[in-house]
C-alpha cells in the first residue's frame, strides 16, 4: 500500500492518485451492480467522469445476471477479462470487488481502491479471501 487518502473529498483526489505512477488506460470495470448514493451523487459514476478526461477509460459490472456477487472463480476470470488492456485498474466499491481485484492484478499494474464500506479488511490487508472450489481460501 502506497498511499491512503481520508477524508469527505477524498474522490476528488482519484486523478492524481491514478498519475502516480502515470497510467494511460485506466479500468473502472471492477465495480458491482450494487446502486450507491454519496450526496446528491453516486460514487461509481462520479469516479469514472473525473477519470474519463484525462485517461482512457473502459467500464463493465461485475455479476451481471447473478444475485449475488462473490469472490470466486467466475468473477476472478470475469475481472482478469475485463480489465486484462489497463495500465491501472480503480475500484469503486465492496471487499468482494476488492478482494476480486487484487487477486486478478497481482503483481501486474496498479490498483486502485476507492473504499465504500466503514469497516472491511479487504482494503488494507495483503490477502485475498476468495471462494476455491466452494470454499473460502485466504490467497497471498
Amino acid at each position: 500500500m502506497e498511499r491512503i487518502e481520508i477524508g469527505t473529498d477524498a474522490l476528488s483526489l482519484l486523478p492524481e492518485v491514478v498519475s502516480e505512477p502515470p497510467a494511460v488506460r485506466v479500468s473502472c470495470s471492477p465495480m458491482d451492480a450494487t446502486p450507491m448514493r454519496r450526496a446528491d451523487g453516486n460514487p461509481k459514476a462520479e469516479a469514472e467522469r473525473m477519470l474519463a478526461g484525462p485517461f482512457e477509460v473502459r467500464h463493465a459490472v461485475l455479476g451481471e445476471g447473478r444475485t449475488q456477487l462473490h469472490a470466486d472463480e467466475g468473477a476472478l476470470a470475469e475481472v482478469e477479462s475485463a480489465v486484462a488492456w489497463a495500465d491501472c485498474v480503480v475500484t469503486v466499491g465492496s471487499g468482494t470487488v476488492t478482494d476480486i481485484c487484487k487477486e486478478a492484478r497481482a503483481c501486474a499494474s496498479p490498483l486502485v481502491v476507492v473504499q465504500t464500506a466503514a469497516s472491511v479488511n479487504a482494503f488494507s490487508d495483503n490477502v485475498s479471501v476468495l471462494l476455491k472450489s466452494g470454499t473460502k481460501r485466504t490467497v497471498p
